[in-house]
């Protein structure tokens, strides 16, 4: 004799910790067993008239339990109902009568599946379906869209200021970069400076100027190996074990460092792509490079009569 059931995201009955970012399932499951009243959902339906505003419509259900998706989103707005009773709430009836609505079904592909594969699958998996089961023409089964999430236009207004995010991280290495090769300039020019004796005997014993610049281009080149390498190692270690660096800051610090509420997520991403971390490796080896130019055609240039006059 209760109203429909209904399976709530956690956020809609708890907020999560401040510090802690984690729900109190105890007392949430509390809540949902000592509950005496219904739930009232307002929705809007659509009319048969696009100029017309949407029919507001009421309707109670009784919450039943909660769910934790991960996603912000959804564990702070949705709400689960059967697919009959959101049927008949939001949709339309047709010429026999029936109600009919448009729905979303969300496939989850395995992982490393091909994108454009698995809609390819799905797309004539529906049409088989639409003409074989639901009586419809190959023309009408052909207008159901299957699309990746990442082009839906929610995602896609979020993943755009994402990019724009990525774009000035992108900047902010090219000048920490720009800092490096600038260092490693001034290091090996001081270099070049205290060794003007020794670039002057190599000179003197045969040693070409081409040799003498590719002396310490190896050695800037080798500075950004050593140091690229060192970064990459590091950098794949802590993003393997970005969780067990959370907790500790947060056993350390007394607060969650990442919450969901911010980041959209519960749990971190901790994936490494290695096509990006190429880019910022050799990009590092290049301003290495970069840097030890300059001090390099500048111990190329130096005459070992000059270096040798004051011995």
């Amino acid at each position: 004799e209760l109203p429909v059931g209904a399976v709530l995201g956690i956020g809609i009955l708890a907020e999560p910790d401040e510090w802690t970012d984690e729900y109190d399932k105890a007392a949430i499951a509390r809540q949902l067993a000592q509950r005496r009243r219904p739930m009232v959902l307002t929705v809007g339906r659509q009319t048969d008239r696009p100029d017309e505003p949407a029919e507001r419509i009421t309707r109670t259900c009784w919450p039943v339990d909660a769910v934790q998706t991960g996603m912000h989103e959804a564990d702070t707005r949705y709400v689960y109902l059967p697919i009959d009773f959101v049927a008949a709430l939001i949709g339309q009836a047709d010429e026999q009568g029936r109600t009919r609505s448009s729905g979303v079904v969300q496939i989850t592909a395995a992982a490393g599946a091909d994108p454009a594969a698995v809609c390819a699958a799905v797309r004539e998996a529906w049409k088989r379906f639409a003409c074989e089961r639901l009586g419809w023409s190959a023309e009408r089964a052909a207008f159901g869209a299957v699309y990746i999430s990442a082009e839906s236009p929610n995602v896609k207004s979020f993943t755009h200021e994402i990019r724009k995010q990525r774009i000035i991280i992108v900047l902010i290495l090219g000048l920490i970069g720009l800092v490096a090769a600038l260092l490693i300039f001034v290091v090996l020019f001081m270099i070049v400076l205290q060794k003007r004796r020794e670039i002057g005997i190599l000179r003197s014993l045969g040693t070409s100027r081409r040799g003498i610049a590719a002396l310490f281009l190896a050695f800037g080149a080798g500075i950004g190996i050593l140091g690229a390498a060192a970064g990459l190692a590091l950098g794949i270690w802590a993003t393997r074990n970005i969780r067990l660096i959370e907790t500790a800051l947060m056993k350390l610090f007394g607060f969650k460092i990442w919450k969901s509420g911010v980041y959209f997520f519960s749990e971190i991403p901790n994936s490494v792509d290695f096509a990006w971390a190429s880019v910022i490796v050799l990009a590092g080896i290049a301003m290495a490079v970069l840097g030890s130019l300059l001090p390099a055609l500048r111990a190329c240039r130096i005459q070992p009569v000059d270096a040798l006059r004051y011995e």
